[in-house]
């Protein structure tokens, strides 16, 4: 997260300058928004806010009601997060597909 989000637009500066393609940059752009933004914003970084309680649990300091809570939380989190993550590789590999194709 932290090298998308610190050297992007490095990185999109480089692939408009390299490829001179208005659909490269583009779908650069889709792709490092979605990553950052959807999946990691909305999906990824709530899930901070669950550290403590797992570390509870598996210290043996939580109950059985804030073990069940914490793995439903889990549960919803993972079955949430598996599709935008299978979008997500599908965009990484159109675009590499996209850079490895363009003639620069």
């Amino acid at each position: 997260y932290d090298t998308l989000n610190n050297h992007r637009a490095a990185f999109e500066k480089t692939v408009e300058s390299y490829w001179q393609s208005e659909k490269v940059s583009s779908d650069l752009r889709d792709l490092l928004d979605y990553a950052l933004g959807e999946v990691h914003s909305v999906h990824i970084l709530p899930l901070n806010g669950t550290i403590g309680p797992i570390s509870d649990v598996h210290n043996g300091k939580a109950g059985k009601q804030s073990q069940a809570k914490v793995t439903a939380e889990i549960k919803t989190a993972v079955r949430e997060l598996a599709p935008r993550l299978e979008e997500l590789g599908r965009r990484k590999d159109r675009v590499l597909l996209e850079l490895q194709s363009s003639t620069r």
